[in-house]
């Protein structure tokens, strides 16, 4: 659907189409759902990725838009997602490294919050103090150059060390 969207200011045939087997897709699928179960872990999980460059050569040469990588991430509590976004990056990357790192920044900048916002509730709650510090996210990364320079970045940067703890997984 989103891919659609990019182009309601010069909607075609082939746009109309496409919107009509959507529509058809969800209509033959309506009884179907998800069944979520928490698995009572209060750590936080966030998995992103990235496109690099997608739909460069597929569209429109003359479109800047083509060159643009995607960002995709789901942050999950116990099992649950919480949170997801899928989206063109505004930057034009120029490696696949460049645009893992991108997005696993725009992951990063969701998942903070959402860290300090779990703490929080579980404060509240009654929860122990030293239970709520244990609180943590796992980032699922699956660029290793990217990983690379990420913790490289987390070890110069005290701001980020003390904001969170992460374990890095490939």
């Amino acid at each position: 659907m989103s891919q659609v969207c990019r182009f309601t200011s010069k909607f075609k045939k082939p746009h109309a189409d496409a919107v009509k087997q959507i529509l058809k897709y969800l209509k033959g699928t309506i009884e179907f759902g998800t069944i979520v179960r928490p698995d009572g872990d209060l750590n936080l999980k966030c998995w992103t990725d990235a496109d690099f460059a997608g739909l460069y050569k597929r569209e429109d040469n003359k479109d800047p838009s083509s060159a643009r990588s995607r960002t995709g991430y789901i942050i999950a509590l116990s099992g649950v997602p919480l949170y997801w976004k899928s989206t063109l990056q505004k930057e034009v990357c120029t490696s696949s490294c460049e645009s893992e790192y991108v997005s696993l920044g725009h992951a990063l900048k969701a998942l903070i919050p959402l860290i300090e916002l779990v703490k929080e509730c579980c404060l509240e709650v009654g929860l122990p103090a030293d239970a709520v510090a244990a609180i943590h996210a796992d980032v699922f990364e699956d660029n290793n150059a990217c990983l690379i320079l990420a913790m490289k970045q987390m070890m110069t940067s005290s701001s980020y060390s003390t904001l969170l703890i992460i374990k890095w997984n490939v």
